[in-house]
């Protein structure tokens, strides 16, 4: 059955959209580790 083209985008598996949040949050916390670094120094436990 073919779909409507406006549909294609939203075709995500659940599997693609959960490997995507996992990035994002391991991009921000190396962000937020970095931000730390930068305030208290290298030797703070996170």
């Amino acid at each position: 059955m073919e779909r409507p083209k406006e549909l294609q985008y939203y075709k995500l598996s659940i599997e693609d959209a959960l490997s995507d949040l996992q990035t994002s949050f391991e991009g921000l916390g190396k962000e937020a580790v970095g931000m730390r670094e930068k305030i208290y120094g290298k030797n703070t436990l996170i």
